[in-house]
């Protein structure tokens, strides 16, 4: 049973790389460490409860906090993303930028070019940044339910090692293409690389 659904789990990314490739164009993304393109970092958006610690704050506080983030730019969110991970004693915070990223990529425009997905890359390259702090990157990349997103997470599966980080990799390339608010246009994609691959499984079996 394990040797099928690791078989199954191979040929379902296969497909999907196929049909990353055909939407973007040819385009196949590698990780490389690079150089991150923020020359700052820029602090949190200036809030009348800016000083208290996130689990202090009321619900209207917690969401005007929220509604303040979105006013930002993708990437200023990311490096603010970073500094609460790297910090580490703000969770709650740290909570919120999250759900913000996740929230700008998903209604963005931006495509794999752009520095917010660059400097995710990477992040992710990286092997001195934590583990813990590339798997929720990677969590995070999988609500974000974009293409970019999911050329990034294919990439780490051709690139990366550990392997908790690349079980939390496919879970993620799984959340994007079972979610309902992906692109329509892309689903009959991959409807054909679920099909292509449950045929290449019984084939297996």
């Amino acid at each position: 049973m394990k040797n099928t659904q690791n078989g199954f789990a191979t040929a379902l990314v296969i497909a999907i790389i196929a049909v990353v490739l055909a939407i973007g164009g040819g385009t196949y993304v590698y990780l490389s460490k690079g150089v991150a393109s923020n020359k700052s970092t820029p602090s949190a958006p200036p809030l009348p409860f800016e000083g208290r610690a996130g689990d202090s704050l009321s619900i209207p506080e917690r969401q005007q906090y929220y509604d303040a983030l979105l006013k930002l730019d993708p990437n200023t969110i990311f490096i603010l993303w970073k500094k609460f991970e790297e910090q580490n004693n703000e969770p709650r915070r740290e909570g919120f930028v999250s759900i913000a990223l996740s929230d700008k990529l998903t209604i963005g425009s931006e495509d794999i070019d752009a520095p917010v997905y660059k400097n995710i890359s990477s992040f992710l390259a990286d092997e001195n940044n934590k583990i813990g702090g590339r798997i929720h990157l990677v969590q995070i990349l999988g609500q974000a339910t974009t293409l970019p997103s999911l050329q990034i997470l294919l990439a780490i599966l051709d690139s990366q090692n550990d392997p908790e980080l690349l079980r939390e990799t496919r879970q993620s390339i799984t959340t994007i293409t079972e979610r309902d608010r992906f692109h329509e246009e892309f689903s009959p994609f991959f409807e054909g690389a679920n099909r292509k691959s449950t045929d290449d499984i019984n084939r297996m079996t």
